[in-house]
């Protein structure tokens, strides 16, 4: 039985501009997230990589939001310093306000080295936003790879940079992938098919059990 969101809360329809107005990010720049707690198993570095990458070979239309905190910060902090690319990166620590943050968001990233199953990526698919992920845990069940977003291996900079680059450069892909998206998460992932499943488990346990009395 695979967790559920309350897909109502995610509409993707609704208009960010006041947002990216808010975080002074430029329509033609394409978004992409991350969002997650600040610890090694999630793999922000890789993704930092990616950026510096793409950032030298002159695709610079970009910027990426990071959302979370943790006791890996400062050393985030540092290597995007260091390695010159704080113009496009921005950390907004914790928010409460995923939903329409993810209004903003082109592409979600989860570069994770371990994972379960991720709440994030059906919020990402809720709101139309195609995801590139691991295949790591439970991230590949959630995904469908081609579909709904993208698959690569994990702790590999430049498949990762390949699946940025290629969804940067396809927003027609993109806008497909999110549809797919949506749809996968309404189908199989929301709230009332959790519910209704945990129910179904549940009742065949008793059955069972009153069988063996």
């Amino acid at each position: 039985v695979y967790n559920g969101i309350d897909i109502s809360r995610f509409n993707p329809d609704e208009n960010g501009d006041p947002i990216r107005e808010n975080l002074k990010i430029e329509k033609d720049i394409t978004v992409i997230g991350i969002i997650g707690v600040f610890d090694k198993c999630k793999g922000h570095m890789y993704l930092f990589q990616a950026i510096r990458n793409l950032i030298k070979k002159n695709i610079k239309d970009i910027i990426c939001v990071v959302i979370g905190d943790g006791r890996e910060k400062d050393e985030f902090m540092k290597f995007v310093l260091e390695n010159n690319i704080s113009e496009y990166v921005k950390f907004l620590s914790y928010r409460n306000d995923i939903p329409d943050l993810l209004k903003i968001i082109d592409i979600v990233v989860m570069p994770s080295i371990q994972e379960s199953f991720v709440i994030v990526s059906l919020e990402a698919m809720a709101m139309k936003v195609p995801v590139i992920a691991t295949n790591v845990g439970g991230l590949p069940e959630a995904i469908e790879d081609g579909k709904t977003g993208i698959i690569v291996p994990p702790k590999d900079i430049d498949s990762l940079e390949n699946a940025i680059k290629y969804l940067i450069e396809n927003p027609q892909i993109r806008k497909i992938m999110g549809r797919a998206g949506r749809k996968r998460v309404a189908d199989k992932f929301s709230i009332k098919s959790n519910v209704k499943m945990t129910e179904e488990v549940y009742l065949d346990v008793l059955q069972k059990s009153k069988k063996d009395i």
